[in-house]
């Protein structure tokens, strides 16, 4: 079984945690991971600064911090900066429920493993995240 929990630090985002849960279910299901438990936490600009200065060191915000804390079974904290997922939606042209289903299974996909830093990797990782992406948003 997996599980979202779903925290917020901001009221001004109607993404429900209904939503998460389907997202992080359905990703579950296509990598083939039958435990986990999963914790959102959508949060705002002041917060992300502090953790992403906390825990890596960068003096500034960001959209998205996953911390994996266990493997068996497996257990995450997937960290949303809200704010940013509103500067990017406008960026990017797509709509802020888009970013977000793209923000949670950026998460996840980190939570079971996956790894952006290296360009191959990073290519592989959001070729599979874009393919998911499209699938829950329609």
């Amino acid at each position: 079984m997996v599980t979202a929990y779903v925290f917020r630090t901001t009221t001004k985002l109607r993404f429900s945690s209904e939503r998460v849960q389907k997202i992080l279910t359905y990703v579950a299901r296509k990598e083939k991971v039958k435990k986990a438990d999963i914790t959102f936490v959508l949060i705002g600009d002041r917060r992300m600064v502090a953790l992403n200065s906390k825990y890596l060191h960068h003096h500034r915000t960001t959209d998205i911090l996953t911390f994996p804390l266990g493997n068996d079974p497996l257990v995450a904290e997937v960290y949303i900066n809200v704010q940013e997922a509103r500067r990017q939606s406008r960026i990017h042209g797509v709509s802020l429920e888009n970013e977000m289903i793209r923000l949670c299974v950026h998460g996840v996909l980190h939570a079971f493993g996956y790894d952006d830093v290296r360009p191959k990797k990073r290519k592989a990782m959001l070729t599979r995240q874009e393919r998911y992406v499209e699938k829950l948003s329609s």
